[in-house]
């Protein structure tokens, strides 16, 4: 087997120093679940990499942030972002590899719109949502719609 030169081992060192030191994950456990924090912080870090790659993010601060797990029997299962503190929780019951990764996703996705953007479409989706009701009301109004028995 051929020995890595100084400089190579040095590298790797420096290299998985500096993953080990960019944990961004955090585990709060109250119920002491059985959670593999290992794998998780694989998870996260493999999630992140993934949207990074599929919208070629070349910086990885835009893409790793610090996420909370939160795993609870008395939690429920969501993801959160907490605007004024800027903190990102991934809520859980109990442990679930497919659900946290795609909660760390879609963190991914909502980090990579400026807030302008994001509240644009939030006023986009709430207008669209606003004049499709308004248009259910005028059919309403209009005797077009049945009761809930199948009668008009």
């Amino acid at each position: 087997m051929k020995q890595m030169k100084p400089i190579g081992s040095a590298v790797l060192l420096v290299l998985l120093s500096g993953t080990s030191a960019r944990a961004q994950l955090n585990v709060v456990n109250p119920d002491n679940l059985d959670v593999p924090q290992a794998r998780a912080e694989i998870l996260y870090r493999e999630a992140c990499r993934a949207v990074a790659e599929q919208f070629h993010i070349h910086k990885k601060a835009q893409i790793e942030f610090p996420v909370t797990l939160h795993i609870s029997q008395d939690d429920v299962d969501t993801s959160h972002i907490d605007e004024i503190t800027g903190s990102y929780t991934v809520h859980m019951t109990t442990w679930d590899e497919s659900a946290f990764v795609s909660r760390v996703i879609t963190l991914c996705l909502f980090r990579l719109l400026p807030d302008s953007r994001r509240w644009k479409l939030v006023a986009k989706a709430r207008g669209r949502a606003d004049g499709r009701a308004s248009v259910i009301s005028v059919a309403q109004l209009q005797g077009n719609h049945k009761g809930a028995n199948g009668l008009r």
